[in-house]
């Protein structure tokens, strides 16, 4: 039986401008067997990344000397260096901690053949699948062996997706897993995906890992209603954990999900890189 280890890593292709529509959740879980996810380690809880401009900065540290040492110093210098995370995205855009964490953490790819990440721009069901198995730490679908391959790809279920496509493997992954669900047997790869439909895979993703615990949906939204019906657990689920509505903002569950934005939700969910 495959491990998470045999995740696949998938590249970000050029996003693609098709219009969304909500997606249900299957009626049954599929009897075949499921890879194990026993394995998976802990996920760290959400930090805020904080980029400074480049130059010379000075910390000072306050109460923390007690009886049994004391600092040297309360201050230190330091300095900053300019790391370009993508070549569109800059210092003033509220997304550059999110997208510079989740790049380093593997999680997203820019636009293949360019240093661009096109943050405003929307991003497909299937890519986003791509960013959940990212964040699960995987062998790269290019160091692959074609049995490797197979082994995932033959767990597709849905007659929409090509397995020969890039995301063949992992559809497969997230498919055996019951963290990618359709509707009348298609998943519609090519088209983009809500904010409260990235939602609920990253919520299956935590179900898979034994991450996941339910919250009082109408305590946590109370008059908030910017969710489709089906999606208000995983709405809830998602502000509780401060995947999204932080500090609140609205929801806007129905709304389709940019580049930037599931960036950032996955590190709100993942901060850091599986080890």
């Amino acid at each position: 039986m495959a491990t998470p280890s045999s995740v696949p890593s998938c590249p970000t292709p050029a996003p693609r401008s098709t219009s969304p529509y909500p997606s249900s959740t299957r009626t049954a879980r599929r009897s075949q067997s499921t890879p194990t996810t026993s394995s998976y380690p802990r996920r760290a809880r959400p930090k805020k990344t904080v980029v400074k401009d480049k130059g010379f900065y000075t910390a000072t540290f306050s109460g923390i000397s007690n009886d049994n040492y004391k600092l040297a110093s309360t201050s230190v210098n330091f300095k900053v260096r300019e790391t370009e995370s993508f070549s569109d995205v800059k210092n003033s855009d509220w997304f550059i901690g999110a997208v510079y964490q989740a790049k380093v953490n593997g999680y997203v790819n820019g636009v293949k053949g360019t240093k661009l990440f096109n943050p405003k721009a929307n991003i497909t069901r299937a890519d986003a699948v791509c960013i959940l198995y990212n964040m699960a730490g995987g062998k790269k679908v290019e160091d692959m062996i074609k049995a490797e391959k197979l082994a995932w790809t033959s767990k597709v279920t849905f007659t929409d997706v090509n397995v020969d496509e890039y995301y063949g493997v992992a559809m497969g992954w997230a498919d055996s897993l019951d963290i990618a669900n359709g509707s009348n047997g298609k998943f519609r790869p090519t088209e983009t995906i809500t904010r409260e439909e990235f939602a609920a895979l990253l919520s299956n993703y935590a179900k898979a890992t034994g991450d996941y615990e339910a919250v009082d949906a109408d305590e946590v939204l109370g008059s908030a209603m910017d969710y489709t019906a089906w999606a208000k657990d995983v709405a809830a689920w998602a502000k509780a954990n401060g995947i999204m509505g932080n500090n609140g903002a609205a929801i806007n569950g129905t709304g389709v999900i940019t580049r930037a934005e599931v960036a950032a939700m996955a590190v709100n969910y993942q901060a850091e890189a599986l080890k």
